[in-house]
């Protein structure tokens, strides 16, 4: 597939979400609906048609002609763009440091004894 430096802001992030949700390629309409049903104030079509063409614009999703109407394709996965995203903040947050970032996360949302030893399995689980 492919990747892309472009970043996403939360309501494009949540339009993909709706989008990687799904186990076939969508038409706006379908998007528009499955997207209403999580915001409180439901979108118009053209508001719609604007994500999905920042969407297109910044290599996330392809508009591919079907008949007489268009299907968004994904051309970013959800795990690389989650990949992406991880290295991302942990570049930036915790200093290039895996570490440094879950100690920058723990300093703002404590960690739980559970979070804590889930993360001790996790870690131990590595290679």
């Amino acid at each position: 597939m492919g990747t892309t430096n472009e970043e996403l802001t939360k309501v494009e992030i949540m339009v993909m979400q709706t989008i990687w949700a799904s186990d076939e390629e969508l038409m706006m309409g379908q998007i528009l609906e499955r997207m209403n049903r999580k915001l409180p104030k439901p979108w118009k079509p053209q508001t719609m048609t604007s994500y999905l063409q920042r969407l297109v614009k910044k290599g996330f999703i392809l508009m591919k002609r079907r008949g007489r109407s268009y299907v968004y394709e994904v051309l970013i996965p959800e795990e690389e763009f989650r990949q992406n995203e991880m290295a991302r903040f942990t570049d930036t947050w915790g200093h290039q440091s895996p570490a440094g970032f879950v100690a920058a996360f723990n300093k703002d949302h404590p960690l739980t004894k559970e979070q804590k030893e889930e993360l001790r399995n996790l870690i131990n689980g590595f290679d």
